[in-house]
C-alpha cells in the first residue's frame, strides 16, 4: 500500500500564489495597513478638526482683542490725577487714566484695572478678571489709524460685516448681526459720537466712535465688549458703569 504524502510543501498541496491571485503586500501596503499609520492618521484628522473649529470660533467672535494681534501689558497702578474738571464731572472714588500721546483721559472705578495696548489705547475691566483675560467683559479704548471721518468709518465697518454675511440686527437675541445704521450720541463734555452694535456667536460689542477735531489720521473706538461665554450676570460691564465711563471721557486741550 502506498501512503499518501502529508507534506504540506508537496507539489500537489502547495498553493501557488500566482494561481490563487494572492500576492504578497508591497512596502506601501504594509505601511498603510499598519497600526502606527492608522493611529497617526487619526491624530492628524483630529488635529485638523480642532484647528478648523478654532478658526470658525476666531472668525465668529467679533472684535475680540486677539484679532488686533497686539500684546497686552499691565500698566503700573495708575494714580489719580487732579484735573480742572468740575465737581459734577468727577466720580467719587474713581481713578483717572490719562494718555498724553493722543490727548485724552477717562475715569474708571477703583475696583477696575487698566491694561495698555501696544497699538495705543487701553482696556478697562473689573479686577476679578485680572488673572483670567480670556473671554472676559471689558471696555476698550483703542486708537484707529485712519483719515476717515467717524461717519465714513462707521459706514465702512457696517458694510464690511454685511459683506461677511452678517444680518441686520432686529432684536437682542440675534447671532451674526450688525446695526442697520449708526446712532448719534455724545460723550464727555458734549463730544459728538456715533454708536453701532455687532453681535457674533460668542459675544458682541457696542462701539462708540469719536474723533478729535485736530486729529487728521486717527480716531478713537470705545468698545463695550460682552463675553457671551460667561453667565448672563457676568457677561458684560454693568450698563451704569459703562455710561459713567463714557460721561467722563474727554480730549485734553
Amino acid at each position: 500500500m502506498v501512503e499518501k504524502s502529508t507534506d504540506l510543501d508537496s507539489p500537489t498541496q502547495k498553493i501557488d500564489s500566482r494561481v490563487s491571485g494572492h500576492k504578497p503586500k508591497n512596502r506601501f501596503q504594509k505601511i498603510i495597513h499598519s497600526e502606527n499609520f492608522r493611529l497617526g492618521l487619526f491624530i492628524f484628522l483630529l488635529s485638523a478638526l480642532f484647528a478648523l473649529a478654532a478658526l470658525i470660533a476666531y472668525k465668529a467672535g467679533p472684535n475680540i482683542l486677539k484679532t488686533k494681534d497686539v500684546t497686552l501689558q499691565e500698566l503700573a497702578e495708575p494714580t489719580v490725577i487732579m484735573t480742572n474738571q468740575t465737581q459734577e464731572e468727577q466720580v467719587d472714588g474713581w481713578k483717572i487714566y490719562r494718555n498724553d500721546g493722543y490727548g485724552f483721559e477717562v475715569n474708571y472705578p477703583a475696583d477696575y484695572f487698566v491694561l495698555e495696548l501696544e497699538a495705543g489705547g487701553i482696556t478697562i475691566a473689573h479686577s476679578k478678571w485680572k488673572e483670567n483675560l480670556v473671554h472676559h467683559p471689558y471696555v476698550a479704548i483703542q486708537i484707529v489709524k485712519t483719515e476717515l471721518s467717524i461717519d465714513e468709518w462707521v459706514e465702512q465697518k457696517i458694510n464690511e460685516k454685511l459683506n461677511e454675511g452678517y444680518e441686520i440686527m432686529e432684536d437682542e437675541g440675534c447671532m451674526h448681526c450688525v446695526s442697520k445704521s449708526a446712532e448719534e450720541t455724545t460723550v464727555g463734555n458734549d463730544i459728538r459720537a456715533l454708536s453701532y452694535r455687532v453681535w457674533g456667536a460668542s459675544g458682541g460689542s457696542e462701539f462708540t466712535i469719536v474723533k478729535k477735531d485736530t486729529a487728521s489720521d486717527w480716531l478713537i473706538e470705545i468698545d463695550d465688549h460682552t463675553a457671551g461665554s460667561q453667565a448672563p450676570d457676568e457677561a458684560s460691564v454693568p450698563r451704569d458703569v459703562f455710561n459713567q465711563i463714557l460721561s467722563t471721557f474727554r480730549f485734553l486741550e
